[in-house]
């Protein structure tokens, strides 16, 4: 997340370039409207990951602690890229869908909240 200094023309290395990841990307991610995750967490992959490797490779390990993870039907999540709704195809790529450095991927399962009560 960017950060402003306190003051004029601060100049400082920054820790999470994309430069410092040896041709990987950071990406945040949030199982939207789970009360188990209240904040994203952060993943670091390749930009040419095929979604579905994506899905199943970097996503499982991440929720697989969730009771409800393995019983997930895909056909049925709906995904959000950087406040965009997205329809992804598992073969393409991160980068081809437009999952940049520091993108934020939100996902949500049809049986997760929407509000609290």
């Amino acid at each position: 997340m960017s950060v402003k200094a306190l003051y004029d023309n601060y100049h400082g290395e920054v820790a999470d370039a994309v430069a410092n990841f040896n041709g990987n990307i950071l990406v945040y991610v949030l199982w939207d409207g789970n009360l188990l995750y209240g904040a994203p967490g952060t993943l670091q992959v390749a930009p040419d990951m095929p979604f579905g490797e994506f899905r199943d490779q970097a996503l499982s390990p991440a929720y697989a602690g969730h009771p409800r993870w393995p019983g997930v039907d895909w056909q049925t999540v709906t995904w959000n890229l950087d406040g965009r709704d997205i329809t992804p195809q598992p073969p393409r790529t991160l980068a081809a869908l437009g999952v940049g450095h520091k993108s934020m991927v939100r996902f949500r399962t049809p049986d997760t909240l929407t509000r609290l009560p």
